[in-house]
């Protein structure tokens, strides 16, 4: 989806944090971070105007880095007044299918209610692999359950994990 800026300003505005889930992420990406011995290096896919990256930047030790990605400039945009004081935080105009990254560079990378955007899932879980170091977490939550239960056979078919890796949380069945 693509977002100018009038559509993204009234994205960011719009946000209900109760009905989407956002305080129980921040909590969830919070304990999965510290309960690893090493993260330094965290990228947000498609992280819109930066209400994750921010929340996390705040709360993490200053030796992690943070980079937003986003194929939206007015998301960006919004990121980087959302992240504004935040000296571990670096933005980048991307997309999640040809992430403008070296191999092995995170040590943990989220995609919060975008992979049910993404067209072809096989490529961006290949880019999401290739930019994950060896170990490396990658978190997803999606808002789509039906989409939700393709993942697992994209990611068994390509080797990126076992089909029992993956676990399905939701909300209010």
């Amino acid at each position: 989806m693509k977002y100018d800026k009038e559509a993204a300003t009234r994205y960011a505005q719009s946000r209900n944090r109760e009905l989407d889930s956002s305080d129980y992420i921040v909590e969830l990406l919070l304990k999965i971070v510290s309960a690893q011995d090493v993260i330094d290096t965290i990228l947000d896919i498609g992280c819109g105007p930066g209400f994750y990256g921010q929340n996390l930047g705040i709360e993490l030790d200053r030796g992690i880095t943070i980079h937003l990605l986003d194929h939206s400039p007015a998301m960006l945009f919004l990121a980087k007044k959302q992240c504004a004081g935040l000296p571990h935080m670096k933005l980048q105009l991307g997309d999640i299918c040809s992430m403008p990254y070296s191999t092995a560079t995170f040590t943990m990378c989220y995609a919060i209610n975008v992979l049910h955007q993404v067209q072809n899932y096989a490529v961006a879980l290949q880019q999401i692999d290739r930019v994950l170091r060896p170990g490396g977490f990658f978190v997803l939550f999606t808002p789509s359950r039906n989409r939700l239960r393709e993942f697992p056979l994209f990611a068994a078919n390509l080797k990126l994990a076992p089909r029992d890796a993956f676990q399905n949380t939701s909300w209010g069945d």
